[in-house]
């Protein structure tokens, strides 16, 4: 976009440093030593050659509007041959409320959503900075126009929507069916919250009393799905279901039962019928609880987006008055898939093994008091960086490397950099607090190196992401550098655990997505209740592979005390 900044790449030297630094806790020294050999081999031989084409594709990219990591990266997650809702896919618990309850609230719920859509397609919809007043690349609201992920052998690819705001229908889920019901009207504005009201008794009267299986193949790996839907594309009526579901604004399913918030996520994300797998956003609005939420395929829009376009829907009042000049179009249309008796048994026993897989994902949530005083200027993502890293070394007795999301959406087509939180201090500070022995100077010194791995982050001057940049011109060069099958490599972009946060819990009161390693844990840390004096930490593993997960919890808990006691100290 005209006037962002371009992601830079980071000077080799320096990379290769950092790198150094990030490794050394998670390794031992002999590890260390032979590692330093590694690096210093590739800045010798193959490493300026790979800086110089990572530099030279920097310029290219740039000059077509994107950055050196934006087109690799989404193709990283075309490429992903895993389920989605088993891999990539986070589902989002979303603070949107409305007035009365059941299907008047959803409708309510559904408009305010739609609202935003549509004032993106009308080009009305404000745009996005940074709290430091940086504008955000708004390519990612791209999501808000529809379209899908259309699964192929081998990578995907992404299709757009149909073009213009007028006239546009949403896809109502009601228990495993699709049906269709008209949204915006010819200029492209919502129907008052009364006409979809009656558009959704409809779709619920519309829908076959037995359960459906409408989204099924989208739980599927893209192999299979690919395969399932070539073949139902064969058939005109199929090719025809899938365009309208490709050019519906957004999905939105509406759950029947109560449930605790916490497992209704789980289900969201991971269970069959909630969700078309592929299709950037599926809304989900409770009919007998004040649920909302919303699976997100991940690959063209990152969490800050959707923190930011839900701040939006809040703000949407009830029908305005271009919305209230006609009484709206009411409609529902089912759709459903002519499919043949022997891709349906073959679907059915595909979708047989998912839901065993799916069966193993495990959420709980806890919460314990803020470490951090209510007065002090201190980093809640240091603070709950420092606890994890207390909690792997009281649980397993070493530390592992751990992940941590940085939103890089300030630069041109940027997307996220990985931090990695688990520093030499932070291990220092975790022996420290379990001897009972921590000074002062250890936690300042763990605070200090979080904080400069953030500002190095949101400068463009990270490591990780530009070691993948330098991988990727090492495989277009034909080259085989020793530093990417260096096992420390492997030890640091292994994630065991694999952490993000939005900030308070408005918006987004929390979000589960699935482990991205084997035995490992996802942790999504928010500063919750009572002004922040609360921290949630939700942890998302596989049953039968992650390994002392409750004990891990507790050691949570005792490290938010350790900290707490080391910061009053």
């Amino acid at each position: 976009m005209v006037g962002m900044t371009p992601l830079p790449v980071p000077p080799l030297r320096q990379s290769l440093d950092r790198y150094l630094a990030a490794v050394r806790p998670l390794v031992t020294e002999a590890q260390v030593r032979h590692t330093e050999a590694v690096v210093a081999e590739f800045a010798a031989t193959d490493g300026p050659a790979c800086q110089a084409a990572l530099e030279r594709r920097a310029a290219s990219e740039t000059s077509r509007g994107e950055s050196w990591l934006s087109v690799g990266w989404l193709e990283g997650y075309l490429a992903t041959r895993e389920s989605l809702p088993l891999s990539s896919n986070v589902a989002f618990h979303l603070a949107l409320s409305a007035p009365g309850a059941g299907v008047a609230r959803a409708a309510a719920i559904i408009r305010r959503i739609a609202a935003v859509h549509l004032a993106h397609l009308r080009g009305e919809l404000a745009g996005e900075v940074t709290g430091r007043g940086d504008a955000v690349d708004p390519r990612q609201r791209a999501v808000l126009a529809g379209g899908l992920r259309h699964p192929r052998p081998g990578r995907d690819e992404t299709q757009a929507g149909r073009p213009g705001v007028a006239d546009r229908e949403v896809g109502v889920l009601w228990r495993g069916h699709l049906v269709m019901i008209p949204i915006a009207d010819g200029a492209g504005h919502p129907f008052p919250a009364a006409a979809v009201e009656r558009s959704l008794v409809r779709a619920m009267q519309e829908a076959p009393v037995q359960s459906g299986t409408f989204t099924h193949l989208s739980y599927l790996g893209s192999e299979a799905a690919s395969q399932h839907l070539s073949a139902l594309l064969q058939d005109a009526r199929n090719a025809a279901t899938y365009r309208r579901l490709r050019d519906a604004l957004f999905l939105v399913n509406l759950r029947p039962e109560a449930a605790e918030p916490a497992q209704a996520l789980r289900s969201v994300a991971f269970e069959l019928d909630q969700a078309w797998a592929y299709k950037p956003l599926t809304y989900q609005v409770g009919l007998a609880d004040d649920h909302v939420s919303v699976h997100v395929e991940h690959s063209l829009v990152d969490g800050g987006t959707l923190h930011a376009l839900v701040a939006q829907m809040q703000t949407v009042g009830g029908d305005d008055e271009r919305g209230v000049r006609t009484a709206g179009a009411v409609g529902a249309d089912l759709l459903e898939w002519v499919t043949p008796p022997e891709q349906r048994e073959r679907l059915a026993a595909q979708v047989q093994a998912y839901r065993a897989e799916a069966a193993t994902m495990r959420v709980q949530v806890l919460r314990a008091p803020n470490p951090i005083p209510a007065d002090a200027r201190i980093s809640g993502d240091a603070v709950a960086q420092a606890t994890l890293t207390y909690a792997q070394l009281a649980t397993y007795g070493r530390v592992r490397s751990a992940y941590e999301a940085v939103d890089m959406r300030e630069y041109l087509a940027g997307r996220t950099e990985c931090l990695r939180p688990v520093t030499t201090e932070a291990v220092a500070l975790a022996r420290g607090l379990l001897e009972q022995e921590a000074p002062e100077h250890l936690l300042t010194a763990t605070l200090e190196a979080h904080k400069q791995r953030v500002i190095a982050c949101k400068r463009g001057q990270s490591f990780e992401r530009h070691l993948l940049g330098l991988r990727w011109a090492a495989d277009e060069l034909g080259l085989t550098p020793a530093l990417f099958s260096d096992p420390s490599y492997a030890a640091l972009t292994t994630d065991f655990l694999s952490t993000t946060s939005l900030g308070r819990e408005d918006p987004i009161v929390r979000f589960v997505f699935a482990p991205t390693s084997p035995g490992g844990i996802g942790v999504n840390y928010t500063p919750h209740a009572d002004g922040g004096r609360q921290v949630e930490f939700c942890l998302i593993h596989r049953d039968g592979e992650a390994q002392q997960v409750a004990r891990f919890a507790e050691a949570i808990q005792e490290g938010t005390a350790a900290i707490a006691a080391a910061l009053r100290a």
